[in-house]
């Protein structure tokens, strides 16, 4: 979905056939992406409204429908029998409020372990928002697990001093994610039970 919006929006913008490589848009926040886009087509527009138009096309696009990988909503109800829970996240925090609900999982993550673009000092690829969530949650980072689907996410991780299991079912850089975990998984089906 990041992909079409970049791609419809600046088509609108006059600029066809625009893409940026993944690792410039997952994990990343649309100001930081919009801020790319601006480095390799200056006719973009104005960084802070262009990620305000992105956003709002995603979102557009999100509310047709979502997926969950394969296994999420289990895995969260499941973990969040013995464990707390966070949601780190670049996209906002209404956006992964309003995920949560769609999925039917938000009783699995407080909302105070709900941490979205703009909630920690500096954004992926730091270990802000991860630091941020142990602190939230009471837990020493090092006693964290981080599962992650982007390159950015994944260094983030290690940052912050954390386990991280690459989840590859839609990453964009399996190979390197795969290199940066500690352990990958296809999907949360592969958890073991219990």
């Amino acid at each position: 979905l990041t992909d079409r919006a970049i791609a419809e929006e600046l088509q609108a913008r006059g600029t066809p056939a625009a893409a940026l490589p993944p690792q410039d848009t997952r994990g990343r926040t649309w100001a930081d992406i919009a801020h790319a886009l601006r480095r390799r087509y200056p006719a973009a527009g104005e960084p802070g409204e262009l990620a305000t138009c992105l956003e709002q096309r995603w979102i557009g696009y999100a509310d047709l429908g979502i997926t969950p990988i394969p296994g999420a909503v289990a895995a969260l109800a499941e973990a969040s029998r013995v464990l707390p829970l966070a949601v780190v996240s670049s996209s906002p925090r209404p956006v992964i409020d309003s995920f949560l609900t769609r999925l039917d999982a938000g009783r699995y993550v407080l909302p105070a372990a709900r941490i979205g673009a703009g909630e920690a000092a500096r954004p992926k690829p730091a270990p802000d928002g991860f630091l941020l969530a142990a602190a939230r949650l009471g837990v020493s980072p090092a006693a964290c697990v981080v599962f992650e689907d982007s390159v950015a996410g994944l260094q983030a991780a290690r940052a912050a001093g954390m386990a991280a299991v690459a989840v590859l079912h839609a990453c964009a850089q399996p190979e390197t994610c795969s290199e940066l975990a500690w352990r990958s998984i296809k999907d949360y089906r592969q958890l073991p039970p219990g």
